[in-house]
């Protein structure tokens, strides 16, 4: 079987999808291994962690061949194995084979700080790509990685030139039924773009199980996409009635008293005052600072469920 798949005009592209998969998988287990003591272990979570994140990963991989999809599909048969092939057969493997193993280094460090995978702040650090470059540079030696990074994609191309997958590209044809593998190639990528959101990968209530089922770089694009951060995931809550008990007691001076009787409002006499109306689930930790700035300090997210009036009591 894998002697046939290697003896095509497509073993590149075949040989690619294969290393992506079975990397992606590795990667996957040790985020899996890594967060075990936050996990609900069950055989049948484990399972769908692995075949969710499988069905992420063709997704990711179908973006990433997307262009030498059309490239085999419409290059003339006579011209394989000239000069401007293997050229851009050369090219298709080592551009997204850099990007992919760089890619799978950069989610560990993003994993131990962020325990999660790529989302807005990760694409957030491409506004900040100077700052983000130096902090990277004081915490980890970056051109020994670099070093690694290119090395290992050296490697890749030695076990594919040991293997003959090049030797294969550029001396086989295309047949029929590859063009039917290579129509179900651009299919793939569309149906993903057009059907797919990230969020299809959270089938937990545990939010690791959720985020070792996605795939980094399809996280990394679908966070580019809808430019969002989950709130709860990333900022510390406690309980609405709580926090507006705190939020009271810091608000209240030895001059003045709150002479509003209900829960969720705040007023005060002498100066202007804050009214917040939420709906019951949402839950903030109340900062001293929370009127500078009512919608980040106090954490109010923009929707039509929370409101926020503020005015003077004169």
């Amino acid at each position: 079987m894998f002697k046939k798949l290697n003896n095509n005009r497509l073993a590149v592209l075949y040989s690619l999808v294969v290393v992506f998969l079975v990397v992606s998988f590795l990667v996957r287990l040790a985020f899996y291994f890594w967060s075990f003591g936050t996990i609900d272990f069950s055989v049948f979570g484990l399972l769908k962690i692995v075949f969710t994140g499988l069905f992420f990963d063709f997704g990711t991989i179908s973006f990433f061949t997307f262009l030498y999809v059309i490239y085999l599909s419409v290059f003339p048969n006579k011209w394989i194995g000239t000069v401007p092939d293997k050229i851009v057969t050369y090219l298709f493997f080592f551009i997204p084979t850099l990007l992919i193993t760089f890619s799978f280094f950069a989610e560990f460090t993003f994993w131990e700080e962020f325990q999660s995978r790529f989302n807005f702040i990760a694409v957030d650090y491409l506004v900040y790509t100077y700052e983000v470059v130096e902090n990277i540079n004081e915490s980890y030696p970056i051109p020994l990685l670099l070093l690694i990074i290119f090395s290992l994609v050296f490697f890749q191309f030695l076990i594919l030139r040991k293997i003959g997958a090049f030797k294969s590209s550029f001396s086989s044809p295309r047949t029929s039924i590859q063009r039917i593998i290579l129509v179900a190639g651009l299919i793939i990528p569309l149906f993903f773009g057009l059907s797919i959101d990230n969020t299809d990968a959270e089938w937990s209530t545990n939010r690791y199980e959720n985020e070792i089922s996605k795939a980094g770089i399809y996280s990394f694009f679908a966070a580019f996409r809808n430019n969002e951060l989950s709130y709860t995931d990333f900022y510390r809550t406690q309980d609405l009635d709580v926090s507006f008990s705190l939020l009271k007691e810091e608000l209240k001076t030895n001059n003045d008293t709150l002479f509003s009787e209900e829960k969720y409002d705040i007023t005060e006499r002498g100066w202007c005052g804050l009214q917040l109306r939420l709906s019951q689930h949402r839950s903030v930790l109340p900062d001293r600072n929370a009127l500078r700035n009512p919608q980040r300090q106090l954490g109010v997210p923009r929707s039509d469920e929370s409101a926020i009036n503020v005015h003077c009591m004169l």
